[in-house]
């Protein structure tokens, strides 16, 4: 690579510090100006480099593939995150990728694609967490709610109510389930557990005994995704359709 090449292209620290500015099209001006173009050997090259704790091999590496990142995101628009969050994200997804990646084994794909899964994890993450964000707005709002309903009850019965609901009350309850249900088989005894989770396959039986605490302390979705290495998405269906069976065996 030619010395004003090598000049011109953006650090990640530049990158993220346009990015944080939130202005898409300073970032199109300040940072897509100055992409570089890197032939595969190249790239495998600075990619050893930058797993060696090279800083410059690993901005050229992240400025090579900026223009991929960008066309990701693209996919991602319009569903309640700003783009260059979702862009910042994108850049973190190849930083991971580069870690992972060792140009020295056999690799059915190249860096290119591999950075495309990791930038994907990275997005998929963050709207998980927006949306868990979210629901705790929602839980927080139907506390205050609540409170304040039995806080008039309170002024015209002049009594105390018997509990008030606390966000601390939801901490070990993912928001997104169906908590009744849930609850339900928290209290139940061991056979009468044992007895329900019966029409379930074997992942279904492990993942709501994770859930439930049935032999274990209790789990959230997220907790019990990163023990099946799943996405959170994934563990509610299971979770769904588990519900749904012992419903249905109930009637």
């Amino acid at each position: 690579m030619n010395e004003e090449m090598n000049r011109n292209y953006a650090t990640i620290e530049e990158i993220f510090d346009v990015l944080a500015k939130g202005d898409v099209e300073e970032f199109g001006q300040e940072i897509l100006t100055r992409h570089l173009f890197l032939a595969e050997e190249e790239k495998c090259q600075l990619i050893k480099a930058a797993r060696s704790g090279d800083r410059e091999a690993l901005n050229q590496v992240v400025c090579a593939e900026i223009n991929l990142a960008v066309s990701l995101v693209k996919q991602y628009v319009r569903k309640g995150v700003h783009t260059c969050v979702l862009i910042e994200n994108a850049v973190r997804g190849i930083i991971d990728a580069v870690e992972a990646y060792n140009p020295d084994e056999p690799n059915e794909m190249t860096f290119g694609k591999f950075a495309v899964a990791r930038m994907r994890e990275r997005i998929s993450a963050l709207f998980d967490e927006s949306k868990k964000e979210s629901r705790k707005l929602k839980i927080t709002k139907t506390i205050t709610e609540r409170n304040t309903t039995e806080s008039e009850n309170m002024n015209e019965q002049g009594e105390i109510p018997m509990s008030h609901l606390r966000l601390n009350d939801f901490e070990r309850v993912d928001e997104d389930m169906d908590i009744s249900s849930i609850q339900t088989l928290k209290k139940m005894a061991d056979a009468q557990v044992q007895e329900k989770l019966s029409c379930l396959t074997d992942r279904e039986r492990e993942v709501m005994q994770m859930l439930i605490g049935y032999g274990c302390a209790s789990m959230t979705v997220n907790e019990v995704a990163d023990h099946f290495e799943l996405l959170p998405s994934r563990i509610r269906q299971i979770r769904d359709k588990a519900l749904k069976k012992i419903n249905s065996a109930e009637n």
